[in-house]
């Protein structure tokens, strides 16, 4: 995960840095639950939910321009098409260490 310089993303898409750190915040709330459902998803083998979850976690992710975060999610859905169970939890195991990541680097991200 590469760090996080907000003032420079918010100035890019026109908005304060104090309402992108808002953004996400959101983000991090809503992913965490999701990440919570993902897993319940994985483990019961409930594919449509999995490819749901994921596709919800992809757009979230692509709002943020997380695009290496948003990859891994488009790879969890395709592993939901295709029933890969154990792939599946290798990747939402990667994604979650990447989210752990990305919640440091926004404890440290300069608002500039």
């Amino acid at each position: 995960m590469s760090k996080i310089d907000l003032a420079k993303q918010a100035e890019e898409i026109g908005i304060s840095a104090e309402n992108l750190y808002e953004l996400y915040m959101l983000f991090v709330e809503q992913t965490e639950s999701d990440l919570i459902d993902l897993g319940k998803y994985i483990s019961s083998g409930d594919f449509d939910n999995i490819n749901n979850c994921a596709h919800h976690i992809k757009g979230a992710c692509l709002n943020l321009e997380l695009f290496s975060m948003a990859d891994f999610a488009v790879d969890m859905q395709d592993l939901s098409k295709k029933e890969d169970n154990k792939q599946l939890l290798n990747y939402y195991s990667e994604f979650s260490n990447l989210f752990e990541e990305l919640k440091i680097e926004l404890v440290k991200a300069d608002y500039g």
